[in-house]
């Protein structure tokens, strides 16, 4: 599976060395050490994560962030990030609003803010959802009546998407089909759970691109590469001793 267009692959060291940035060339200067962020987690907890919605440093564009731990030899030695726009789950999110002409899907992460939508993405990505909405995303899930913004009354609900902090929002007029709207909140919690995994999913894909400057970074002959992957996707074992990968299905229990 190709990585989302635009993406943007960086491999961090337990330094906050910068080792390698799908946006510079292979030999290309890399920046000084700095503070871990966000990835202190990953190398800490040795498990994957996903970021919330945030503006990127140069572009400032939308972006959202998994990042992935790889092991060197049985500890955590590389965080290995995909950060790519929310916008690739809008065709998503467009084929699961329900049959309903005024049925919407949304995304929305931690903070409430909207990471996708089935429409009018560009107007709303980065605005935070209504009181309505964020209390009930903090509730965890469940049907709930709100006002859209020309005063008609909706009917909501919301499910969480697994592991990630995120939600998603299937909303309808309170006027339409009990059943167009049952069918929207099933589509959209399938599409949360997809969409986490489609991000595990495709790290640990790309980092199979990356094994030619692995053994640079690793050094010592025979070591070995594991890059974590969602639970039921296929890892990657790499061999820095001769190059090589071999791919490991399920990597969950054996990273576990």
């Amino acid at each position: 599976m190709p990585k989302p267009d635009g993406a943007r692959i960086v491999l961090t060291d337990t330094s906050g060395q910068i080792q390698v940035d799908s946006l510079l060339p292979d030999e290309g200067p890399r920046a000084e050490p700095s503070e871990l962020g966000v990835v202190s987690t990953v190398f800490a907890t040795g498990r994957p994560q996903v970021s919330d919605l945030y503006a990127g440093p140069v572009t400032r564009d939308y972006l959202v962030a998994v990042d992935v731990p790889v092991e060197v030899d049985g500890r955590v030695a590389y965080a290995l990030t995909m950060a790519f726009t929310p916008s690739v789950f809008t065709p998503v999110l467009d084929n699961r609003r329900g049959p309903s002409e005024s049925g919407r899907a949304i995304v929305v992460d931690r903070n409430g803010l909207i990471l996708a939508r089935s429409s009018n993405v560009g107007e709303f990505v980065g605005r935070r959802v209504g009181f309505a909405s964020l209390a009930a995303v903090g509730r965890g899930g469940g049907v709930f009546k709100t006002t859209a913004q020309d005063g008609r009354p909706i009917l909501a609900a919301n499910a969480p998407i697994p592991a990630t902090g995120w939600s998603t929002l299937a909303a309808s007029r309170l006027d339409m089909m009990e059943a167009a709207m049952l069918r929207s909140i099933a589509s959209a919690a399938a599409f949360g759970t997809a969409a986490f995994l489609l991000g595990m999913v495709s790290a640990a894909w790309y980092a199979r691109r990356i094994e030619g400057p692995m053994p640079a970074l690793a050094g010592a002959p025979g070591t070995m590469v594991h890059v974590w992957a969602a639970p039921g996707a296929q890892g990657v074992l790499f061999d820095l001793a001769h190059g090589t990968s071999a791919v490991m299905c399920p990597a969950f229990d054996a990273a576990a």
